[in-house]
């Protein structure tokens, strides 16, 4: 439109000028005309400007809150605040325009300020490289000496961005020198505030400290010092130097800063107070502020700060009051849970209350940060397994105790009580503390005396709740158990309630118990003198050869880590495990912990001939892959990957090269050398059936005695056999024909027998005798069978030619 105006003006002009010469008209009009179109535009783009700075304001304004409320959140300091989707937007109508005024006023005075507005613009869009630009330009244009230190200031705000350090550095130090003696104070102390912010990205903390404490002195704004000197104090807390940390942090309120600001500086004072020792002074701010309305949002942070300072103190039992107050009125915040948390801690390991801090662990499940609610959960599940195991061992513990009381192995009938004794028994578990006792009776059948006695902690430790007084419970459970009538059947008569249990069964199950309980405490509750114990115990008692590796492991990281060296020198338990189990998995282990170098692991060289063979086999060159194999076996026969070679070959044998016979062989030594693996499993299930075995000789002399002797010894052996049926079935005649039943093996003639010992022999011809023998049952008529069970039948008579007149009767 003002492109329009701009020629409708030319025209009328000209008009003017024409009807002038023509008329006469005075000049005063033309002259009003001009300064009208003149103010008009004026008013245009003085208003554009005025839109476009207006609505950057608000966008601004809305980035700056943005990041504030990061702040409040407890981000990451100076931290960038990402512009949302409406501030987006404004900018770019902003952008839009100022552009117009640097097109259709290049001239105007508000060129320079229209140019700054755009590259900020640019910047707040994340649109690094062109803000630069639009900087560089203003600066190119030399504007006022305020805007052009603004212009200089951004221009290294963007430079930071884009990770020119070296050159933001240049600028920023020429910025800050040039407007400091200008008289422009605030411009530079942000110059310096840049520097040093671009000093921490190059890790330079000693500049960067610097830096800040410049920007302190030179500026006059509050809030730029209040946090250039909050940064100096993070710098100084991360080095770390306590004591200047907590300087800078209280030096923060000397600069009237924002109430978040003051808040977090005070925190941080208290904190780094505290982590140098002066626990005094940081609970006295901390009381302060838990007083201070200012801080009502905050109180529960404060709260907890305060119950740290006071266990760091010592005063254990204030701290748990502050804790509790915490977790009460700040339940299920951030706050509430870090001290349900510290709680939970300060029970397990200072107090040695397990129970409460079960309760404490299971109150920081809510609430918290994603890792600390992690944590928590691993805690509270490591407690339940614990007191599982720990019920499970005080049983068995007092049934060992009581294991050579006969009274307390109550028997009862129906009716009434055979044998109780209560008094008797109370008399006997309370005569001796039970885990003396049993300590003592076990640690009689120690297997290793070189392991180093110690005290479980918790034993000392727990007091009202600790695994004593479960003991002390644990009596009058065991006395129960044993008079209870649970399990009788009703009528049954006398039977024993509890069944006395084997003795190395259990203490086979206390060994393995106490590894647990050590197991529990080592890698879950993460208490190594009472894991040091347990697994002491274990190893006494005797556990799975499976885990004793581990658990002399254990005692020696225990060991190492244990700068009293109460429970020996590490040393030893690794010597220990390399001398007893140099094959386990922790021999390696053990070599890196006493200084040698790792043992160079071995490669099989049939892994790479292997290859090459199932290579083969997928290319189906099948003969080539079995004499890979074969190479394998060959060459190779103490490799792991011998059976899994013969397994393929044989396959190959069988599915693809036609052998059957050599598939069995292969299959028939797979499975006789290598029947154990899974490839003999698999072998077994293909090798072809045999031929049944003969039958044994009735005496294994046989096979050592010459064959002159064996037909004589057979008829001894036979003829024994035969007296004993004689004596049992009564005398019978003996004909010519028994002869004939002895004979196993017929006598075979000289001139029957093979030349050739390839050729079979040539077999005589079978007799009417040879027929007796196949049968092994003869048909009896129903008139000899006798009518009583008991009394033997009678044998029919069978007389039988035997080819050279004589006859014999066969019974």
């Amino acid at each position: 439109m003002a492109h329009v105006r701009l020629i409708r003006s030319t025209i009328l002009a000209s008009l003017l000028l024409l009807s002038l010469g023509q008329t006469g008209c005075s000049v005063f009009s033309t002259i009003g005309g001009w300064i009208s179109d003149s103010y008009e535009n004026t008013v245009a783009y003085f208003n554009a400007y005025y839109n476009a700075k207006k609505i950057f304001d608000d966008a601004e304004a809305e980035v700056l809150a943005s990041r504030s409320s990061l702040k409040t959140k407890a981000q990451t300091p100076n931290q960038p605040a990402t512009t949302g989707s409406t501030a987006k937007q404004k900018f770019t109508t902003v952008i839009d325009k100022c552009s117009n005024i640097l097109s259709f006023y290049p001239n105007s005075s508000l060129v320079n300020d229209a140019l700054f507005l755009i590259g900020k613009s640019f910047f707040y869009q994340e649109e690094y490289v062109k803000a630069e630009r639009k900087f560089t330009e203003l600066m190119a244009k030399k504007p006022s000496a305020s805007l052009a230190f603004q212009g200089q200031l951004w221009l290294v705000k963007a430079l930071e961005k884009e990770s020119k350090l070296d050159e933001a550095t240049s600028v920023g130090q020429d910025l800050a020198t040039t407007a400091a003696a200008a008289g422009y104070n605030n411009i530079a102390g942000e110059a310096h505030v840049k520097l040093g912010d671009i000093a921490v990205t190059q890790k330079n903390t000693d500049n960067a400290i610097a830096e800040y404490m410049k920007a302190v002195e030179v500026s006059n704004d509050g809030a730029m010092q209040a946090n250039a000197e909050l940064r100096a104090g993070d710098l100084y807390f991360s080095i770390p130097d306590y004591e200047k940390a907590a300087a800078a942090y209280l030096g923060v309120q000397k600069h009237s800063p924002d109430d978040y600001t003051l808040y977090q500086s005070q925190v941080q004072a208290a904190i780094a107070l505290r982590r140098a020792g002066k626990t005094d002074e940081s609970a006295a701010i901390l009381r302060k502020m838990q007083k201070n309305y200012m801080f009502l949002d905050n109180r529960g942070t404060i709260q907890y700060e305060l119950a740290k300072t006071l266990e760091r103190a010592g005063n254990f039992d204030e701290a748990v009051d502050w804790y509790r107050l915490t977790d009460t009125t700040s339940s299920k915040t951030e706050p509430g849970a870090k001290a349900a948390f510290e709680l939970g801690r300060l029970y397990q390991y200072t107090m040695g209350n397990y129970k409460d801090a079960r309760i404490a662990y299971s109150h920081a499940t809510v609430g918290g940060s994603p890792e600390l609610t992690a944590d928590a959960t691993k805690k509270v599940a490591a407690f339940d397994n614990y007191y599982r195991l720990q019920m499970q061992y005080l049983k068995l513990d007092s049934i060992l105790a009581i294991y050579d009381v006969d009274s307390m192995w109550v028997v009862r009938d129906s009716n009434k009580v055979i044998s109780s004794a209560p008094a008797t028994a109370e008399h006997a578990l309370d005569a001796e503390p039970r885990s003396v006792r049993s300590r003592r009776a076990l640690a009689s059948g120690a297997k290793d005396s070189s392991i180093v006695g110690a005290k479980d902690t918790l034993m000392i430790a727990q007091k009202a709740d600790s695994t004593l007084a479960s003991r002390d419970s644990a009596k009058v459970l065991a006395h129960k158990d044993s008079l209870g009538a649970k399990g009788i059947p009703a009528g049954s008569g006398a039977q024993r309630i509890i069944p006395k249990p084997k003795k190395d069964t259990l203490i086979a199950s206390i060994g393995n118990l106490s590894y647990l309980l050590g197991e529990s405490f080592y890698t879950d509750l993460d208490v190594p003198d009472s894991a040091f114990y347990w697994i002491n115990q274990a190893l006494k008692l005797g556990i799975d050869s499976a885990k004793t590796p581990r658990a002399w492991y254990v005692l020696a990281e225990v060991a190492r880590g244990d700068s009293a060296k109460k429970y020996g020198n590490e040393k030893d338990l690794y010597k220990k495990i390399l001398d007893k189990y140099p094959t386990s998995t922790f021999a390696e282990q053990a070599r890196i912990a006493l200084g040698f170098k790792p043992t160079p692991s071995r490669v099989d060289p049939a892994v790479q001939l292997y290859a090459v063979a199932d290579s083969l086999t997928y290319a189906g060159k099948y003969k080539e892959a079995v004499d890979t194999l074969g190479r394998i076996i060959t060459e190779f026969s103490q490799s792991a990957l011998v059976p899994k070679s013969r397994f393929l070959m044989a396959w190959l044998y069988e599915n693809h090269l036609s052998l059957p016979d050599s598939a069995a062989s292969e299959y028939r030594t797979l499975a006789e050398k290598f029947g154990t693996t899974r490839f003999g499993q698999a072998a077994l299930k293909r090798v072809p059936p045999t031929e049944a075995p003969p039958a044994p000789p009735l005496d294994s002399t046989k096979k050592s005695l010459p064959d002159s002797l064996k037909s004589a010894r057979g008829s001894e052996v036979k003829k024994q056999a035969a007296d004993s049926s004689k004596a049992a079935l009564g005398p019978r005649p003996k004909v010519a024909a028994d002869s004939l039943e002895d004979r196993r093996t017929p006598q075979v003639p000289d001139s029957l027998r093979s030349k050739n010992p390839l050729v079979p022999l040539r077999q005589p011809q079978k007799t009417a005798a040879d027929s007796l023998e196949d049968r092994r049952t003869v048909p009896v008529p129903d008139s000899l069978r006798p009518k009583h069970p008991l009394v033997p039948m009678r044998q029919p008579q069978v007389e039988v030619d035997t080819g050279n007149g004589v006859g014999r009767k066969i019974k």
